[in-house]
């Protein structure tokens, strides 16, 4: 991936979006520390350059327009509605792999993979795998065009790719439209067609965030992420769930299968939760924390 990231003369992180030519900035690599020069044409993606000579593991790596627009887009989306949030994009937290960003709240540490193009089934396993040995949770996200779709729209048709098929399957599928908003996607087989499926939403727009619950404004609704524990079915995946809840009113569709699932897998004891609080469904405790 082309570098969205560099630090300057002060060690502090510089993203692309907000350098300048003749800022006062001298840049440098985050990962091995050698000079980069700012590159913003009208031609190629802006991005921090190395020098020829430089010996990096992540020089010249190339990148797509959309992978480059996801990460700037949910940074954004992120700084504006969760500011306490700590977020750093392209860092290294294990050997060989640059995480396209990092989330770190009370104590915990997230990687999120942007995935724009398509990617072998084997490999996202491989990388979701790496980072769940050194115990890091990872949630991959896939652009909107993955799913053949220009808006978050349900009920539409269109043939899908295995790796999308594998994360629909492990109930871990979550795609980002160009305004910044994750989805949780649902996809549905049609009956006698291969690998085409019904696409579908949760209906609400709501912001997405790790460890704990966040309100959307203009609805109300919520979101957690939880992961099955070693002793579940799904364990071996290492995949993340979101769950929606009903606060106030207007309550998704989904909420009361969504509420019998997470009381089901309660009951088999097989649900960990990263928050210091209990689930509350309009006053009720429905989970607490082991």
């Amino acid at each position: 991936m082309a570098m969205q990231r560099a630090i300057n003369q002060n060690d502090e992180d510089c993203y692309i979006w907000l350098a300048e030519k003749n800022d006062g900035n001298t840049y440098f690599c985050p990962h091995c520390r050698t000079r980069v020069t700012l590159k913003k044409g009208p031609i190629r993606i802006h991005h921090f350059a190395h020098e020829s000579t430089a010996n990096c593991l992540f020089k010249a790596v190339g990148e797509s327009v959309e992978h480059a627009n996801m990460k700037e887009n949910f940074f954004k989306y992120l700084q504006k509605y969760c500011p306490d949030l700590k977020v750093e994009m392209e860092k290294v937290l294990i050997p060989g792999r640059r995480a396209d960003m990092v989330i770190e709240e009370n104590n915990q540490t997230f990687v999120v993979e942007f995935q724009a193009s398509k990617i072998e089934t084997s490999e996202l396993i491989a990388r979701t795998k790496d980072y769940n040995e050194s115990e890091i949770p990872v949630l991959w996200v896939f652009h909107i065009g993955r799913v053949k779709l220009d808006d978050l729209k349900n009920n539409q048709t269109q043939r899908i790719s295995n790796e999308l098929v594998y994360l629909n399957n492990a109930d871990s599928l979550y795609v980002l439209n160009d305004k910044g908003y994750i989805q949780k996607c649902s996809l549905i087989k049609k009956v006698n067609r291969k690998e085409t499926f019904y696409i579908n939403f949760y209906s609400a727009k709501r912001i997405f965030k790790f460890n704990k619950v966040i309100i959307n404004p203009p609805n109300k609704e919520i979101l957690y992420l939880c992961q099955l524990e070693k002793d579940s079915i799904q364990s071996g995946k290492f995949y993340y769930y979101g769950y929606l809840f009903k606060t106030k009113k207007n309550s998704s569709p989904n909420y009361y299968s969504v509420k019998l699932d997470l009381e089901r897998s309660i009951k088999n004891g097989n649900l960990y939760i990263y928050d210091n609080t209990d689930y509350v469904i309009e006053g009720e405790g429905v989970a607490k924390l082991k």
